[in-house]
């Protein structure tokens, strides 16, 4: 503590020793007689400018700060030039810490700590239903238009009827995201055009011209930056709309999913009040100031409690009523993860600075002889602790440096192999406010490790040439291996419980083979294949012409594809067999996958039928109702009973079928999730009901990229490919994003 005492500042000294000067001017003054008055005077006017004369030492107490500060650099470069051993393994280690710490808080920063894009962020919510039948909250139509007039809580209100695909058909056609919001969504946001200006009241309903925002990136690609972009038309899907602003640069919607274009939702007020036709949107709010989360949600209560009158008795007790922050509502689970994923990262940086400070203290032992020799002659002791950590915060700052070209490493790895799911990881990068972050972690790491061996005192034993041994130092080390012993043991247990659940992941039971299978997710253009007659046609062409690719050895087509695909999903009490009684006033009964697929689709994926049989050709061309189920759902339905020959009805609107087989068990809820019982229909392409959506799953000996070229180079057509087996994935799915986008309308 004696050396971290309070010291009087230099301003402080210097006026004390201009005062010390004055007062005994002042005493000769006053023995040559004059008065006290007169002597202090005659003393300031023969001393001179007091203020002048204090800026003028302090200048040079400054120079001669910086002076001895270039003097311990480059002493210390020259020690550590001496010990490039000792130089190499002391950088390496803080270069470890400080890169992984970085890269990591690059990813985390702006899941946890850096602002959202809108204005006040922190009073904007999420909030709506939950409902098993859906992972976001929503509202019906009616309901969200009852809840905006009669809210009270909030200050601002706005929905979101989703994204989806969209068309820009002109010049060079290119597959953009549409978001289609209401009128009040920027503004609800704290949200302004960067050019231009958002669509108004009017041009918010259903009949009005078709208006929209653009992103800040189509705008700089489609019209170069080019400001008179406003007011241009712009057809997408075939049909024409106007440019009346562009996005600002660092727009997202509070569902993180990209846009290109942001359209009007054009609700039809007057049919949603009258239920006549219910659409289903996300609802966003700002809160009013002052307002809690719990409070709002307590003012939304009665208004829930209305809406349940219209849900089915069965279904209002799985229905909640949910208002989340936004910021929460975004990172969900991965913010648990992300304070877990820093903590970790942190530890292995106080490791690092553990074992800098043991190679310090080790050479500090080596240097006692030196240290006491200037010890001897007259150095201030605080002038030695100021050596000492001069050397270790040049070791410190080398490690930064280094440490950030790994981070920057790490990051490019990192985003490339990391799954779906992650918020903003796209985001992540070395800024400025991340540089600050590394460099202002390895001075705090410098000064922490430079301690160690600026503590110790030198002893007048070391002059004589003796080894001096024990001591603090000696404990110290200890100790220092003791807390890294500790903490390494700490996270080699959590690496290894991590390493054994990614094992288990990777070798779960998926229920199907997916070596050598490739699956394409495409979207006819609605512009080129406008009607069903078109869809199917060119459906069955494609299907006809991979099936003949060489090394294919069988083609399927399906609305949805496992382990995560799940397009259709129904409620299991809504499921009728043919001459049992209605179940559905007796609850849920909990989620079913249903899923549209053609008669390849087991042999490709290797899923096996247990009973009965698969899907045949005729199925599809005589439109007869068909159903395979799965063993879960078979065992479910008919628990003593042959379910082959039964005939059920999925759904309320549903075709009734037969149950022709009992197909295995597969993975439908991604890798960890719980597994549904699941039904299989036929997929039928006729020219009554097409079909502009589809997953196309080929197995083939070919090489993957081979294959993406002959699908790529089919007219009309926008694929999204990957490999089902997780070890080729990321490789394989590189290389096809390097190939680019295919020319012409998709």
């Amino acid at each position: 503590m004696r050396l971290f005492r309070k010291k009087r500042t230099v301003d402080d000294e210097l006026r004390e020793e201009i005062e010390f000067h004055l007062r005994m001017r002042t005493g000769l003054n006053e023995r040559e007689g004059m008065t006290a008055g007169a002597a202090r005077e005659a003393a300031r006017r023969q001393f001179g400018n007091a203020t002048r004369i204090q800026e003028e030492a302090r200048r040079m107490q400054i120079n001669e700060f910086l002076e001895t500060l270039m003097q311990d650099l480059c002493y210390a470069a020259r020690s550590f030039r001496r010990t490039p051993g000792f130089t190499f393994a002391a950088v390496f280690a803080i270069a470890l810490g400080i890169g992984a710490t970085t890269a990591m808080f690059s990813v985390v920063d702006r899941i946890l700590f850096r602002g959202l894009p809108y204005a006040h962020e922190d009073r904007l919510v999420w909030l709506g239903m939950g409902a098993p039948i859906g992972r976001n909250e929503f509202l019906l139509g009616p309901d969200y238009l009852e809840w905006r007039d009669a809210q009270t809580p909030f200050e601002a209100f706005t929905s979101s009827h989703g994204e989806n695909d969209c068309d820009i058909t002109e010049n060079e056609p290119v597959r953009a995201r549409c978001g289609r919001v209401e009128w009040t969504f920027l503004p609800t946001l704290g949200i302004h055009p960067a050019l231009g200006r958002n669509f108004t009241r009017e041009e918010d309903s259903p009949n009005a011209p078709r208006v929209g925002l653009l992103s800040y990136g189509l705008w700089q690609s489609r019209f170069g930056g080019n400001p008179t972009a406003i007011g241009k038309a712009l057809r997408v899907d075939g049909d024409p709309i106007t440019v009346v602003g562009v996005l600002p640069r660092d727009f997202e919607m509070p569902s993180l999913a990209r846009v290109d274009l942001l359209l009007p939702q054009a609700l039809d007020e007057a049919a949603q009040r009258k239920r006549e036709i219910m659409a289903m949107v996300m609802v966003f709010a700002r809160l009013k100031p002052g307002v809690a989360l719990a409070q709002a949600e307590a003012a939304l209560q009665p208004l829930f409690e209305r809406a349940l009158q219209f849900v089915p008795p069965q279904f209002r007790k799985e229905v909640k009523l949910k208002v989340s922050a936004l910021r929460d509502r975004q990172v969900r689970d991965a913010r648990l993860a992300s304070w877990i994923l820093l903590g970790s990262v942190v530890c292995v940086l106080l490791i690092s600075c553990a074992n800098v400070a043991n190679l310090l203290l080790a050479r500090a032992a080596s240097r006692q002889r030196e240290n006491a020799v200037r010890a001897a002659i007259g150095a201030p002791r605080a002038r030695l602790i100021r050596q000492m950590l001069t050397e270790s915060l040049l070791l410190s700052v080398m490690g930064a440096f280094a440490g950030l070209l790994l981070a920057h490493g790490l990051l490019r790895a990192l985003v490339a192999i990391a799954p779906e799911g992650i918020p903003r990881l796209a985001q992540a990068g070395l800024d400025l406010r991340v540089l600050l972050f590394g460099f202002a972690g390895s001075a705090l790491c410098g000064i922490l490790f430079g301690l160690a061996p600026a503590l110790q005192r030198p002893r007048v034993e070391a002059l004589t040439g003796w080894r001096v041994a024990g001591g603090r130092p000696k404990r110290l080390r200890h100790l220092l291996v003791t807390g890294q012993l500790a903490v390494s043991l700490v996270l080699l247990t959590a690496a290894g419980l991590l390493l054994q659940s990614l094992w288990k992941l990777q070798n779960v039971r998926l229920g199907m083979s997916p070596e050598s299978v490739m699956t394409v997710a495409l979207s006819l253009n609605p512009h080129r294949y406008p009607q069903p007659p078109q869809q199917r046609a060119f459906l069955e062409a494609l299907e006809a012409r991979l099936a003949g690719l060489p090394g294919t050895a069988s083609v399927a087509f399906a609305d949805s594809v496992p382990p995560g695909g799940r397009s259709m999903v129904t409620i299991y009490s809504r499921i009728a067999v043919e001459g049992r009684p209605d179940t559905r006033s007796a609850g849920t009964g909990g989620m079913v996958v249903g899923r549209k697929v053609t008669p390849g689709y087991f042999s490709v994926l290797r899923i096996p039928i247990l009973r009965g049989r698969a899907f045949r050709e005729e199925d599809r061309l005589s439109g007869t109702g068909t159903i395979i189920l799965s063993e879960s759902l078979a065992r479910r339905m008919f628990p003593n009973e042959n379910p082959l020959g039964k005939r059920i009805r999925p759904g309320v609107d549903g075709q009734w079928g037969e149950v022709i087989g009992i197909a295995g068990d597969v993975k439908n809820a991604g890798l960890i999730g719980k597994d549904d019982p699941e039904y299989y229909e036929p997929m039928i392409f006729t020219a009554a009901r097409g079909r502009r959506r589809a997953n196309v799953i080929i197995r083939s000996a070919i090489q993957f990229l081979e294959l993406t070229d002959e699908i790529q180079s089919l007219h009309g057509v926008q694929i999204i490919a990957r490999l089902l087996s997780p070890a080729k994935q990321v490789r394989a799915l590189q290389k096809l994003l390097a190939l680019g986008a295919a020319a012409g309308p998709r």
